[in-house]
């Protein structure tokens, strides 16, 4: 317990002191100053490799979301279109099935007969 509490006033006493560097600002600036600053506007392909990629942490997610209802909206649209179409056959053969005495009389035979 005694080396516990020497060791915690110890820590608590203890201070960092960085040291400094002499040409730290000097540094800065000529870096600054190194780097050309272009009016230009950069193209849209420079623009897409500069894009940095935490700004597009939320793309991808975006991205796939707007994909899948698309692919939703596709299969479903194509789903209804296909029922429109064959819906008149389907009922046609309905029908003609219906008021056909042989049709009618298969579909009897087929089925299994009870005891």
């Amino acid at each position: 317990m005694n080396d516990d509490d020497s060791l915690s006033s110890l820590l608590k006493t203890w201070r960092h002191q960085p040291r400094e560097a002499p040409d730290f600002n000097r540094g800065v600036w000529s870096r600054l100053q190194a780097k050309p600053a272009s009016s230009a506007m950069p193209s849209l392909f420079g623009q897409l490799r500069a894009f940095p990629s935490a700004t597009a942490r939320w793309a991808m997610p975006l991205a796939a979301s707007f994909v899948l209802l698309l692919s939703l909206a596709t299969g479903s649209g194509v789903a209804f279109a296909y029922e429109s179409m064959t819906h008149d056959d389907r009922m046609a053969a309905e029908y003609a099935r219906s008021i056909d005495p042989l049709q009618m009389a298969m579909a009897h035979q087929s089925s299994p007969s009870h005891p």
